[in-house]
């Protein structure tokens, strides 16, 4: 579901399931993955818990989208 979801590589993120308490390890390339990864394996069903031992390569929480301002005059 996560490689289908979030184009994660196979290999990038390990799922372990004990008693219905899932752990997600491994590599994803941006911050904001995180928590996303992390609601979709709770809204499996059968699922009671899960926990988040995940890494990013890149910090997309601080990027600014908004438009260049222009100083000055034309």
């Amino acid at each position: 579901m996560l490689e289908r979801t979030l184009y994660l590589a196979p290999t990038a993120v390990r799922v372990e399931v004990t008693d219905g308490v899932v752990t997600l390890r491994g590599e994803v390339l941006r911050q904001s993955l995180l928590p996303i990864a992390l609601r979709l394996c709770r809204s499996v069903d059968g699922v009671v818990a899960g926990h988040d031992q995940l890494c990013y390569t890149f910090d997309d929480r601080k990027i600014d989208l908004d438009p260049p301002k222009i100083h000055g005059t034309l």
